[in-house]
């Protein structure tokens, strides 16, 4: 991709949900509604709707979907004009969605190639919060708060934030190192150029839409300005790394695996574990002590991390320090923007990270304490619950539709076949109360008097 084409090619980004549907493509199969675990799909004459409201951005239904009928919606043109200087940001997937002789190095050379003008690297962010992290371990373990939240999955943040607002205490309240990254090189790019800093942009390479939805939604306050996903770019950056192969010039290397390890389930479970072990041999025998009895969840894809945040709701997870959550299956390797298989990246990734440096050696530990103290790691706006809309417009309207919710659940068939267009029978009673469908849609008979009763008495309060 020639620089022209860079700097059109990324209109104006604005806040927006990350799903397009395809209504002429759509089979009526009710995969994307089965598949969403946030149940934010309804199926309305054959057709899905997403609840933007309860919609995550995790992008299931774009992996799930046979016929592409839902898709990712990515900005097609980021207005770079306005920028005199561009920054690529790759994602970690980014950076092993080519063949295994192409190392890190090699595909931030092929970006510069097709015409950014600087690559930023993440290795040196993810080091800086993968220290902040080791010290919140070290000081929290054994303590009985309860487990840290660790998660750079915009996808997770929201789930969160919409059905365990009560959780968001735990979450950990740093920068993802995309940010601290793009914000440093801004920073030294006009100390070097003279360039003001609203004339220097930052693009991400990403691997997955919630992504692309969390930098629309900061508006311009983040330091990324735009987001690319990865099946965009991959096309023009590959002729550049054919290129590079034919010429001998692909070195197959790479800074440290802290980045890397990043885009993998556990990945940063397991440099999070190594940080904490040297910091606590450099604090003393106690930290030490601390540091052996630590403990890390990775947990992935929306359900089963539903199912460890109920756990953690309920207290069961007392012994665990920290659980680390992603929304795509192998992490963020595995997210619907990106090209390869999720689990040959995965196989990529983990080649890749045996070949290079562990982030916590040679370390300069002064300057990330320096960092940690200053504050500066640590995000400036705060998390809020964004719980979904009640069902009435007051107290009593709401507990009166609840009482009508569990009555007309009582009266439904209980199958969950989902003939009526919502994922389940407690789904379709919740859309009936907000009037959003009529009881009628049911599809299934009644089977006896008492539910055909039931029906009846819902139909006169609709």
């Amino acid at each position: 991709m020639s620089c022209w084409r860079v700097r059109r090619r990324v209109g104006k980004v604005q806040v927006y949900r990350s799903l397009v549907v395809e209504h002429d493509e759509c089979a009526g199969c009710m995969s994307c509604m089965r598949a969403c675990t946030a149940r934010a799909i309804r199926m309305r004459e054959r057709r899905p709707v997403v609840l933007e409201e309860q919609c995550i951005d995790c992008g299931e239904c774009v992996r799930v979907c046979r016929n592409k009928a839902i898709r990712a919606k990515t900005p097609p043109a980021v207005d770079l004009t306005r920028f005199d200087y561009v920054l690529a940001v790759p994602s970690a997937p980014m950076l092993v969605q080519f063949q295994p002789d192409v190392g890190p190095l090699d595909v931030e050379e092929a970006l510069l190639r097709i015409g950014f003008d600087e690559v930023v690297s993440q290795d040196q962010a993810a080091l800086a919060y993968l220290y902040g992290l080791a010290r919140r371990i070290l000081s929290s373990s054994g303590s009985g708060a309860g487990p840290l939240i660790s998660s750079h999955c915009p996808a997770m943040t929201r789930l969160i934030s919409t059905f365990y607002p009560d959780l968001l205490g735990s979450m950990v309240s740093m920068l993802p190192p995309r940010e601290l990254a793009v914000a440093w090189a801004k920073a030294r790019v006009w100390r070097e150029t003279g360039i003001p800093m609203a004339r220097i942009g930052a693009v991400y390479l990403t691997p997955c839409p919630s992504k692309v939805v969390d930098i629309a939604a900061h508006g311009g306050r983040g330091s990324v300005d735009a987001a690319l996903a990865i099946s965009e770019i991959y096309h023009d950056a590959k002729p550049a790394i054919s290129q590079m192969r034919r010429k001998g010039e692909l070195s197959g290397g790479g800074r440290s695996s802290a980045v890397l390890a990043w885009g993998m389930l556990g990945g940063m479970s397991y440099n999070l574990r190594r940080m904490v072990q040297a910091l606590a041999k450099k604090i003393g025998p106690g930290a030490v002590r601390r540091a052996d009895a630590a403990d890390f969840l990775p947990v992935a894809q929306i359900g089963p991390v539903r199912r460890v945040l109920d756990d953690m709701e309920r207290g069961r997870l007392g012994k665990v320090d920290l659980v680390e959550v992603m929304a795509c299956p192998e992490g963020c390797v595995g997210g619907p923007l990106g090209v390869d298989n999720p689990y040959v990246a995965r196989s990529k990734t983990q080649s890749c990270i045996r070949k290079l440096p562990s982030p916590e050696v040679d370390c300069d530990w002064d300057a990330l304490d320096e960092l940690f103290r200053s504050g500066s790691l640590d995000m400036t706006d705060r998390l809020v619950p964004t719980p979904l809309s009640p069902l009435g417009d007051d107290l009593a309207g709401s507990l009166r539709k609840m009482v009508e919710k569990e009555e007309l659940t009582k009266v439904l068939p209980g199958i969950n076949c989902g003939a009526c267009g919502s994922p389940t029978c407690s789904h379709f009673a919740e859309d009936v109360v907000r009037g959003m469908v009529t009881v009628d849609a049911c599809a299934v008979p009644g089977s006896d008097s008492r539910e055909e009763e039931g029906r009846a008495r819902m139909r006169g309060r609709r």
